[in-house]
This record gives structure tokens, sequence and C-alpha cells, in this order.
């Protein structure tokens, strides 16, 4: 597998370009501000993405483009998504008929250039990692009405789910939890209004879309708003395609080769673009990809297994469920969070034990100890899950305590199961805490909503012997 080389908050992106004259930076985040204090809005016009599929391994590019309305330059600052896994080797800003590629510098290095080149009335750019799927883009001296176009290059591997491959292209940063006392967020942030007294909802600077003139983020957009392509060359035979998360097109080219656009019309905006394919065959097949440029040969072997057979004899668990009760799981995410428990409750074994754990500010149980997985007690808690409500903040550590605090069913394999969003702000705190608890259990992480903070439960699971899933409460089952 590539060892993929990730630029960190050890390094950063820069680019650097003269303009016209100079003027007095305001930072700003979804809107500029300018010197008499005065918002104006600054839209991102388009965004257009090409990921390039060769095997498992994917390419993306990421087309932005800004303009400043106002008649004077300004400064901007926002966050936008990023797959976790995205290794960032390109950056190129293009300002009026001005093309500059980005140079790799060390933190402190690439921040004082940056600074200067703000003084100086020269057009900058930085981009910095702020979280795993976060980064943070500054541009410096837009000026007015010159349109500015930033061009991001990543790669990434791509995994197989549940037998199916998974391309996830994030289209929105989502609001983060911060507890109380768990220390200074990576990057200033903006309060949101909430009932919890514990800590307080924060939300990183960039939405999907920034607003615009009077009006919110728009619920839906249209093709001269965004633009998303798949090239995809699958190296074997697709056996089928499909995106529950937005409408699609596609072309076929050859058995192993896709063409995808977003279908005609209007797109969802506020989730991410998910797809999914499968290969064909239920036997062992192998693929090969070569490619050619200045550097010389490479090629890539692809086999693809079958499908594991289902397992038959399963040894007895204590099923440990968590639930995210608080503010940001309000509506379809707690809804589908209490239709999996209808399904998971009713297939349990009848030699397993569980228990449900539901946290928001704080966190409960519905029994004091493991309960036998009869039908008296499954309908008992399911009673239990359907009054749940959603409300208050995301204290996570709470919950965990909570499931790793006493021992587990003697003569039993303890699986604990969460289902949240993630977004919080303590990242690191709560993987720390559940691996100084974990013990001998295995963690799962169920991603509840249109977009969720992957990275934090990818290494919840990861980190502890389990697997991460997505639930998206929009798409239709199968």
């Amino acid at each position: 597998m590539l060892n993929l080389i990730k630029y960190t908050a050890g390094l950063m992106l820069l680019l650097l370009t003269c303009s016209a004259s100079a003027t007095q930076d305001i930072g700003g985040t979804i809107e500029a501000i300018a010197a008499d204090g005065k918002k104006i809005n600054f839209p991102l016009l388009k965004t257009e993405m090409l990921a390039k599929v060769k095997g498992d391994l994917v390419t993306v590019t990421v087309k932005q483009t800004f303009t400043n309305p106002s008649d004077k330059a300004l400064h901007a600052t926002y966050l936008f998504p990023l797959n976790q896994n995205a290794a960032v080797h390109e950056m190129v800003m293009e300002v009026g008929d001005e093309r500059v590629q980005a140079k790799i510098k060390r933190i402190e290095e690439a921040k004082a250039t940056f600074e200067q080149a703000k003084q100086q009335g020269k057009a900058a750019s930085l981009l910095t990692e702020n979280r795993p799927n976060m980064f943070t883009q500054d541009i410096a001296n837009l000026m007015p009405n010159l349109p500015v176009q930033v061009t991001l290059t990543y790669i990434q591997t791509l995994p197989k789910v549940d037998g199916q491959y998974e391309l996830v292209l994030p289209l929105i940063v989502g609001p983060r939890y911060q507890p109380a006392g768990a220390g200074v967020p990576p990057t200033p942030v903006a309060e949101v209004n909430s009932k919890t007294k514990l800590g307080q909802w924060e939300v990183e600077k960039l939405p999907a879309y920034p607003e615009v003139a009077e009006l919110n983020s728009p619920a839906i957009i249209d093709k001269d708003r965004v633009s998303i392509t798949v090239d995809l060359d699958a190296g074997l035979p697709i056996a089928e395609l499909s995106s529950k998360t937005h409408s699609i097109r596609e072309e076929k080219v050859s058995s192993t080769q896709r063409m995808i656009h977003l279908a005609d019309g209007k797109t969802i905006d506020n989730k991410d673009f998910v797809l999914r394919y499968r290969l064909s065959g239920t036997k062992t097949q192998a693929g090969l990809l070569a490619h050619q440029d200045e550097r010389g040969g490479f090629f890539s072997l692809q086999l693809e297994p079958p499908a594991l057979p289902a397992v038959k004899d399963i040894a007895a668990r204590e099923m440990v469920f968590v639930l995210d009760t608080s503010g940001s799981m309000s509506g379809e995410p707690i809804e589908a969070s209490k239709q999996f428990m209808l399904h998971a409750l009713h297939n349990l074994h009848p030699n397993d034990y569980f228990r449900i754990i539901r946290f928001s500010n704080n966190a409960e149980e519905f029994t004091a100890e493991p309960v036998a997985a009869t039908p008296e007690n499954i309908k008992q808690s399911l009673r239990y899950v359907e009054g749940l409500t959603a409300d208050g903040g995301t204290e996570v550590t709470t919950s965990i305590q909570q499931a790793f605090g006493k021992p587990a069913k003697e003569n039993t394999l303890r699986m604990v199961i969460f289902l949240t969003d993630g977004y919080i702000g303590n990242e690191s705190e709560v993987l720390k805490q559940i691996a100084e608890k974990i013990g001998t259990a295995r963690v799962f992480a169920l991603g509840v909503g249109t977009s969720v903070n992957r990275f934090l439960l990818e290494e919840m699971a990861n980190r502890n012997g389990g697997f991460a899933r997505f639930i998206d409460p929009t798409e239709k089952a199968d």
C-alpha cells in the first residue's frame, strides 16, 4: 500500500503573487470586514471537483472561485473540508491573468512570509491543516472585482466497505461542541446558541457555502454553483454503481470504466457526496493498471477476493449501545438512531446481553446492569429508546466513563457501539480516554447524519478493533 505523506500542522502551502496596490488588511471569515467595520459579502462563486479513480487510489482536484464585490482589497479566512486520509500535494492560485504555484514551507516560515506579503500589498494564499479532515484557507489582498481561483490536488486510498468501494467527497464543515475545560480550540470559533451549561456549541467558520446578501445558505443549488465529476477506472468489471446522497448521471465507457456527473437540475447542497460501486464476480479476480510519466513507468496490481461468508457461530456478547442525544442530533439523525436500535435489538442472539446509554450534557443508562436479550427486555428497551429526545451539549467523555466504567459481563465479548455525528472539539481527549479504558472490548462507530466527523469516528473504531459505518438519514433504505 502507498505510504501517503500528509502535509500536517508542521508544514504549510504558501502562494504569493503581486497585486496592483496596497491597502489595509482586515481579517474576516464568512464575511470580510472593511476598515470602517462594515461587513462585506465575500461569496464563493463556484466549486468544481474532479475525482480520478484508478483501482483503489483517487486523485481529487478541487477548484474554488472567489471574487471581492467591494471597491477595496480584503483579507478573508475560512475552513473547508477534505477527506481525513487526503494527502495534499499541489496548490495553485490564479489572480486575474497570473498563475502561481504553491511552495511548501514549515509553519513558522510560511506564516512569516504570508504576513509580510499582506503588509506589502501582495496577493497571497496560505493553506494550513486545521484538523486531519479540515483545512484553513487564507487569502490576503483580494483586489476589487478581480476573480481568484484556488486549485487544490490531493490523493487518497479508496476504502472497501461491506463489499463495496466507497468514494466520499466532503462538502460541508459541521459545528463542533467544545466541552468546558477541554482546552482552547485550535482555531477561532463563532459561538452558537445552546441550552447546555456544561460547554458551548462552536462552529468552525465556513459552512459549505457562505451566506450571501441577506439570504441563508441555500438548501439546494444548481450546476452553476457546484460541479462534481468522477472519472472511474476500477480495473475490473463493475457490477453496480449508485449514490444515495445525490442524483447522478452515469456514462458507461467500458465494463471497467464509468464517467459520473451530478444529474441535471438542482442538487442537495448540505451533505457529503458519497458514491459506491461493487465489482463483478464471485471468485478472486486480478486487475493491472499502468501509468507512464517523466519519472518512468508504474503499475498497480489489484486483487479482488470474493465476499466473506456469513458468520454462523458467534460467541456470547455484551452489546453496549451508546446514543448521542445532544442538540445536533435533533430531527432526522435521532430518528435514524432509533430505527437502527429497532433493527439491532431485534437481531440480538439469545445468549447476548445488552446495555443502552444515552448522553448529552450527562450520561444515563437504561438499566444498572447488562440485561439478557429476552423478548420482554427488548420490548422494554425499545420503549426507552422511543422516548429519547435530542437536546443539550455533546459530553462524550461522560458516556465513555459510563460504558467502560464497570466490568464486562462474565464469559462475554464486550462490543461498544457509538451512534453520533462526532461533531466535538476535543477529539484527542476522547481518543485518549477510550484507549485508557477499553481493556479487551471492541469499539464500533456509526456516524449518523448527512455530514459527520469521519476522522473521529474512524479513529475511534480503527484504533480499537472495530470499524466505522455511516448512516445518512435521508437515504432510502435498501
